[in-house]
């Protein structure tokens, strides 16, 4: 309701002014409800007064039946200007019957309409004033009832006159307020005019050392000493501020300084680790292929220790068909051919072709695996292959390897299995995985097992090797795929077996694996990769 009033001075001079009006109209109005009151009272007291006085002085009239007397006993409320409407009922002995037997009605009123006189025994006010019946007794006999209607005619009038003493009084309580408002609002408007004028010199000139002057020990006093307060706090501040503001520039210099000096100096170590690391991918990319190269060449050597012993039995074997073959021309020549020499000749010539012919069969067939590996080994093409015929060569071109120990391979894979895929890289793979269980996994084991299981699903293809070695401890598994990681340190271990493993599965054939292992119960992988 104040916010229409711009200034403290106004809503003051508003505040004084309203709160004695509403003082002196809530004190009027108290006044005039007491007042209301006790006329009510008043009146209610008379009406009981004359309807006693009336039933008593009616008992002779009611009993002798004379409504003329009655009248005229009725007649004298007529100096009772209150009293609007008096009613007689007389009661039947026989039937208890009652009807009117006299009535009084103020001049100029009419008689009121009483449906039934009886529901007034207690006295109650209605709009037409206050009704009320009493009965007419005499000896412990009810002759009849008096009925009595009144109002209240002083109340009108002292209403109407309460609300003019009451403007009249309101009108000079808002005169005296407002002096009393104009006088006293410059205590308080004041100081408040005087904390606004330093404020706003504050705010336009940045002084921070002006005040504002105390002339009082009340709470714009307070407010005054608190904002003086407030500047000379404002004003160490400032100080303070402007001295760390220097110092963090002089601190912001000396720090770009040596930001500078350590970005020169980071420059140039990263020049040098970048250096550092180029040098390290390229040599563990040399022993990567270093690795691979070492395999091939067992591989090479194991195949051509192979390959020597079918061509020695071949080479054997046409020797003793030569010197058959000089025997047979010598006894010709001589003429001492028998039948029999020459069916030994033809016994052990045909004995020698056949033994030469499985040798020289053996050893293409060696030849031919190592080649189809080797190739595989050396290239990253993508071919059409059957995956159990090309397991059987892999394992074929480890014989060597494998001949000379009583470990077996069992292979599960369906012989039709057929895809397309990186056969160098399954080559490498599996070659690593088995001469890890044959050179690590199998070590002080006379007999050791090793299971492939191979199958596709859905356009993925599964692989679960696994032997029965002695299998590594938590520690050692957790780095098994780090490289140089090997549990042949220093018995000529590269331990760069399983991370060529791991790089040919997840980069080569952008594959999964993972492994599994206890100690003393063996170890298994667990590989899978997309096919077409």
């Amino acid at each position: 309701m104040l916010s229409g009033f711009r200034t403290i001075k106004e809503k003051i001079i508003l505040l004084a002014m309203g709160a004695s009006c509403v003082a002196l109209l809530l004190s009027t109005a108290i006044l005039t409800y007491l007042e209301v009151k006790r006329i009510k009272s008043d009146t209610i007291k008379t009406v009981e007064t004359q309807a006693k006085l009336i039933s008593v002085n009616i008992i002779p009239a009611l009993t002798f039946g004379e409504v003329t007397t009655a009248n005229l006993i009725l007649q004298t409320l007529e100096s009772e200007p209150g009293i609007l409407a008096v009613i007689i009922y007389r009661t039947d002995p026989l039937t208890s019957q009652t009807d009117i037997f006299s009535h009084y009605v103020r001049p100029g009123d009419s008689l009121p309409v009483i449906n039934n006189h009886m529901n007034y025994l207690t006295l109650k006010e209605e709009t037409q004033g206050i009704r009320f019946t009493r009965p007419i007794e005499f000896e412990g006999e009810t002759l009849g009832y008096l009925f009595i209607q009144a109002e209240i005619r002083q109340l009108s009038d002292i209403l109407i006159a309460s609300s003019q003493a009451s403007f009249v009084i309101a009108l000079i309580a808002l005169v005296i307020a407002f002096l009393i408002a104009i006088r006293f609002q410059r205590l308080i408007t004041e100081p408040i005019q005087s904390l606004m004028e330093v404020t706003r010199n504050v705010t336009q000139r940045k002084d921070y050392t002006l005040r504002v002057p105390v002339v009082s020990n009340d709470e714009l006093a307070q407010l005054a000493e608190t904002f003086n307060s407030m500047m000379a706090d404002i004003q160490v501040y400032l100080a303070e501020k402007k001295q760390a503001e220097q110092e963090m520039k002089q601190l912001n210099e000396e720090l770009e300084q040596k930001v500078a000096a350590r970005t020169y100096e980071l420059e140039t170590s990263n020049l040098e680790l970048r250096s550092t690391l180029d040098q390290l991918n390229t040599s563990q990319q040399q022993l990567v292929e270093r690795e691979k190269m070492a395999s091939l060449g067992e591989l090479v050597a194991g195949v051509a220790h192979e390959i020597n012993t079918p061509i020695g039995i071949g080479v054997t074997s046409i020797t003793f068909l030569q010197d058959a073959v000089k025997q047979l021309a010598k006894a010709y020549e001589q003429e001492t051919l028998s039948a029999e020499m020459l069916e030994e000749f033809i016994e052990n010539a045909k004995q020698s072709c056949q033994l030469l012919f499985s040798n020289l069969q053996r050893a293409a067939d060696l030849v031919r695996s190592f080649k189809q590996v080797a190739v595989d080994q050396s290239s990253e093409q993508i071919r059409t292959f059957k995956v159990k015929e090309y397991l059987d060569e892999i394992i074929l071109s480890l014989r060597p390897k494998l001949k000379r120990v009583k470990h077996e391979i069992v292979v599960d894979c369906d012989a039709e299995l057929v895809i397309t895929s990186h056969p160098g890289i399954l080559s490498q793979i599996f070659t690593n995985l088995i001469l890890n269980s044959l050179i690590h996994g199998f070590e002080d084991k006379e007999k050791g097992l090793i299971k492939i299981d191979v199958h596709r699903s859905d356009s993925h293809i599964k692989i679960q090797y696994q032997d029965n070695g002695k299998g590594l401890a938590k520690e050692q598994l957790n780095k098994l795929f780090e490289p140089f990681f090997t549990t042949k340190r220093g018995q000529g271990g590269s331990g760069l077996g399983t991370y060529i493993i791991y790089n040919l599965v997840t980069q080569g054939l952008g594959g999964l694996i993972k492994v599994d292992s206890q100690q003393g119960e063996g170890l298994t992988y667990e590989i899978e990769f997309s096919v077409d």
